[in-house]
C-alpha cells in the first residue's frame, strides 16, 4: 500500500488524531523496548516516504498515529539524532516536514480547526513556561497565525470554491521572511519590506514553512541546553542510536549498488590497493587527506550514495583515532568541513565537477613518503609486506604468493591480475581465464560480474 493511500485509510477508519508542531515532549513512562520500536519504525517510515513505496508494513502505523505518545516519542528521539548529527539534521527536517504535508492534505475544515486550536493552546503554554528569545519570537508568531486561521470566515473561505482576488486579499497573512525562507527561495512569493504575503490558497505552504523554521530554530537552540546534552549523552540513548541509525541506512536511489552498512561485506571484492586503505581505516579510524580522497571516490564510483557516504565517514570519524594515525581531526570538531568535502566529490559544491576515481596507472606512478599508505601494493610494498598482506587473505597459499611476487617486479598490473584470478579461485571457487581492468573500480565491477553475488557463504576478508 502506498504511503498516500495509507493516510487515506487512517482517515477513513477514524484513527486520525490532530497533531501540533511537536512543541511539547511526551509525558509519562515508556519502556526501552517500546522506545526502540518507536525509533525503528519511524526510520522505516522515513525510508518509505522517499519513494511512496508499496512495501510498507501497516503494523507500524500505531507508531505514527498523530500526536500519540508513540508518535511523539519517535519524533523526539530523531530530534536528538538531528541535534547530534549534521548529516541527519537535513534528512530530519525534510522528512518531518513532508510527513506534516501528508497529514495536512487529509484535513477538512473541522480537522484544521482542531489542529490550530491545539497549536494555539500549546504555544501559549510554552510561552507561559518560558522559552529563549529566538523561540519566543516564532512561537508568538505561531499564536498570531493560529488566531488568524481560527477566524470562522477564514476557515470557510479556504475550503470554499469561491476565490476572487478582491475577496482573497482580505485573508492573506504577512509573514516575516526569516520564518519562511522556503517560500521565497524559488521566487514563488513576493517579498516586501521584510515580509512575505501568503494568500489564502497557500495556507498549507505557510504552516509547513513555519513548522520547518520552528524545528530549525529549536535544533540550533539545543546546543545551549544542558538538558538536551545530558539526554543525548545518556548511554541508553546512544545505544539506541548506534543500533538503529548507524546499522541501517535510509533508502538510497535505485542506481545505488549497496549502502554504507554493507561496505565491510563488499570489501571481499575490493582490489588490494583499496582493501589496504579500508583495513587502515578500520584499525586507526582515520585516513590521511589524499588517501581519504581516493577511497571516497572509489566508494562513490562503485555505487555508494551521497547520504550513505556521509553516514559512513561520520561513523568512522566520530570514533577515537589511533595513536599512530596521521589524521587527528574528528567529526565532532570538523563536521561541516567533512560534509562540504564529501558533497564536493559528488559534484554538489564548489565547481560542481563530476570527479571520477583514478586509474591504476596513477597509483603506480606515485612516489610515496615513509609514512604514506596509498599507491599500488604491487608497486610500492616490499616483498615482505606484500607477502604478509597476501597471507592474511590467502592463508597457506605460498605457491600463489611466489608467482605474484615474481610477476610484480616485472609488471605490477600483471601481478594484480594474478591476484584477481587467485581471489576468484581460492575465495569464491570460480575459475577466471581472462581479466581486463585498468582501475580499482573496474576491478571491483569485473569481480562482481565474474563471481556473482554469492551471499554470506563466501569467505569474508
Amino acid at each position: 500500500m502506498k504511503i498516500t493511500k495509507i493516510f487515506n485509510s487512517i482517515c477513513i477508519h477514524g484513527v486520525l488524531k490532530i497533531m501540533t508542531f511537536y512543541l511539547k515532549p511526551p509525558k509519562g513512562v515508556i519502556n526501552l523496548h517500546t522506545l526502540e520500536e518507536c525509533l525503528k519504525q519511524r526510520l522505516a517510515f522515513y525510508n518509505n516516504l522517499a519513494e511512496d513505496t508499496t512495501n510498507f508494513d501497516e503494523n507500524c502505523l500505531q507508531y505514527m498515529i498523530e500526536d500519540s505518545m508513540l508518535d511523539r516519542a519517535g519524533h523526539f528521539l530523531l530530534r536528538l539524532i538531528a541535534f547530534k548529527s549534521e548529516v541527519f539534521y537535513i534528512e530530519f527536517l525534510k522528512n518531518e516536514t513532508y510527513l506534516l504535508k501528508l497529514r495536512l492534505e487529509h484535513y477538512g475544515p473541522e480537522d484544521l480547526k482542531k489542529f490550530m486550536q491545539r497549536l494555539q493552546r500549546q504555544s501559549k503554554e510554552c510561552l507561559k513556561e518560558g522559552v529563549v528569545d529566538s523561540l519566543k519570537d516564532i512561537i508568538n508568531f505561531i499564536v498570531y497565525v493560529a488566531n488568524h486561521v481560527l477566524c470562522k470566515n477564514y476557515l470557510l473561505h479556504i475550503f470554499g470554491n469561491l476565490h476572487k482576488e478582491s475577496v482573497c486579499e482580505m485573508y492573506s497573512i504577512d509573514v516575516p521572511f526569516c520564518y519562511c525562507p522556503s517560500l521565497i527561495q524559488n521566487r514563488q512569493f513576493c517579498l516586501k519590506k521584510g515580509y512575505v504575503e501568503v494568500d489564502c490558497k497557500n495556507w498549507q505552504h505557510l504552516l509547513l514553512s513555519l513548522y520547518h523554521s520552528y524545528l530549525r530554530i529549536f535544533l540550533r537552540e539545543m546546543e545551549f541546553r544542558q538538558s538536551s546534552i545530558t539526554v543525548a549523552d545518556d548511554i541508553r540513548i546512544q545505544d539506541l542510536i548506534k543500533t538503529y541509525y548507524y546499522s541501517t541506512s535510509l533508502e538510497s536511489n535505485p542506481n545505488t549498488k549497496f549502502n554504507f552498512s554493507q561496505i565491510h561485506l563488499e570489501s571481499k571484492y575490493f582490489p588490494l590497493c583499496m582493501l589496504n586503505l579500508y583495513k587502515i581505516l578500520e584499525s586507526t579510524n582515520r585516513l590521511a587527506h589524499s588517501e581519504r580522497f581516493d577511497f571516497s571516490l572509489y566508494l562513490k564510483d562503485i555505487g555508494l550514495s551521497l547520504q550513505d557516504a556521509l553516514k559512513f565517514w561520520e561513523m568512522m570519524y566520530s570514533k577515537e583515532h589511533a595513536s599512530c594515525s596521521r589524521c587527528t581531526h574528528s567529526w565532532q570538531q570538523s563536521s561541516k568541513r567533512y560534509i562540504y568535502g564529501i558533497r564536493h566529490l559528488y559534484g554538489l559544491e564548489g565547481a560542481r565537477k563530476n570527479y571520477k576515481a583514478r586509474p591504476c596507472s596513477y597509483y603506480q606512478s606515485l612516489t610515496l613518503g615513509p609514512a604514506e599508505n596509498g599507491g599500488c601494493p604491487f608497486k610500492h610494498f616490499s616483498d615482505t609486506n606484500l607477502r604478509k598482506a597476501l597471507n592474511v587473505i590467502f592463508p597457506n597459499q605460498d605457491e600463489h604468493f611466489d608467482v605474484i611476487i615474481r610477476e610484480r617486479h616485472r609488471d605490477p598490473s600483471a601481478a594484480c591480475k594474478l591476484f584477481y584470478k587467485a581471489s576468484c579461485n581460492i575465495l569464491q571457487n570460480v575459475n577466471v581465464e581472462n581479466s581486463d581492468f585498468s582501475s580499482p573500480v573496474e576491478y571491483y565491477l569485473s569481480f562482481k560480474a565474474d563471481v556473482g553475488k554469492l551471499g554470506s557463504e563466501t569467505t569474508e576478508i
